[in-house]
């Protein structure tokens, strides 16, 4: 599986023929996508019907080999919030998007299990880096990902202090195998 970032909360994941992308700014990006994921809903950008797999709710779906689960987080200023849970390669994804607060007990039964977890890590306006921190250390993934920080302004310093990191070095793509991740161990991960 390959993990690339291009801004925001745009995060194109690829396993050999098959691509999903979470969050892409426009319709051009859609180009040989096989699933867009859209944590926010209204969406900015939507694809044309039949250009691709598209989904932007709660509910259980299958494209091809791919079962994902959306997660609803509710509605806050306006917006339907979801979070997506998937597997490709024998690695469970979860990605909470654009969290702003606290899933209920019953809603973050959902997230345990995941090996990667895309969280929110600048704060706000979204969840705060504290709040985060508890749901990611309950779920305890091998790996973490930072998404929805502004480098500028204090960037992943809070979010990295809940798990005992001063830094995270940006890398230009995650290159993964579920062999090699262990679980539990809670790497946190920064593209660029």
């Amino acid at each position: 599986m390959v993990i690339t970032y291009n801004g925001d909360n745009y995060f194109k994941i690829q396993s050999g023929n098959f691509t999903v992308l979470i969050d892409p700014g426009d319709r051009r990006s859609f180009r040989g996508a096989n699933a867009v994921l859209s944590t926010l809903k209204p969406a900015e950008a939507v694809p044309d019907e039949g250009e691709t797999f598209f989904v932007d709710n709660q509910g259980e779906y299958e494209v091809g080999d791919l079962a994902l689960k959306g997660i609803s987080l509710g509605y806050e200023g306006g917006a339907e919030r979801t979070a997506y849970r998937f597997e490709l390669e024998g690695i469970k994804v979860l990605v909470l998007g654009h969290l702003v607060k606290e899933p209920a007990a019953e809603t973050q039964e959902y997230f345990h299990g995941a090996d990667v977890v895309i969280a929110p890590a600048g704060g706000k306006p979204y969840l705060s880096e504290t709040l985060v921190g508890k749901i990611v250390r309950q779920i305890e993934p091998a790996l973490i990902i930072p998404t929805l920080f502004n480098p500028p302004a204090g960037g992943l310093k809070n979010f990295l202090r809940e798990f005992n990191k001063s830094e995270c070095v940006p890398e230009e793509k995650l290159v993964l195998k579920a062999k090699d991740l262990k679980a539990g161990a809670m790497e946190v991960r920064c593209l660029k």
